[in-house]
C-alpha cells in the first residue's frame, strides 16, 4: 500500500488549479460588463480591460527579468536587490520625494 508521501500533488498542478480560480473568478465582471448598457460595456474596454492586459504584461516582464537576472548570475536566490538595483530605485523615490514632491501627483 502506497503511504502518503509517494502520492504527492505536483506543484505545477497547484499552480495551474490557482490560475484557473483566478481566471473564473476575473470572468464574471467581464461578461456582466458585456451585457449591461453603454456605460458599463465603456467602463469595461476602457477601465477594466486595459488594467488586466497591463498586469498580465507587467507580470510577465517581472517573472522574465527575475529568470534572466538568476541565469545571468547562475544564482537561483538572486533578486534585484543583489545588484543593488532595489536601493537605486528607492533613492530615487527618497530624493524625488524630498526634492520634488510636486511630482508625486503625476504618479
Amino acid at each position: 500500500m502506497p503511504d502518503a508521501l509517494s502520492r504527492r500533488v505536483p506543484p505545477w498542478l497547484i499552480w495551474a488549479a490557482l490560475a484557473g480560480l483566478a481566471a473564473a473568478l476575473s470572468v464574471g465582471p467581464i461578461l456582466d460588463g458585456l451585457s449591461g448598457d453603454a456605460l458599463d460595456r465603456a467602463f469595461l474596454f476602457y477601465s477594466v480591460l486595459p488594467r488586466g492586459v497591463v498586469a498580465l504584461l507587467a507580470g510577465a516582464a517581472l517573472g522574465l527579468s527575475g529568470a534572466l537576472l538568476q541565469q545571468a548570475l547562475d544564482n537561483p536566490l538572486a533578486e534585484p536587490s543583489t545588484l543593488g538595483v532595489f536601493a537605486g530605485a528607492q533613492l530615487a523615490l527618497g530624493a524625488a520625494a524630498a526634492f520634488a514632491p510636486g511630482l508625486g501627483a503625476l504618479g
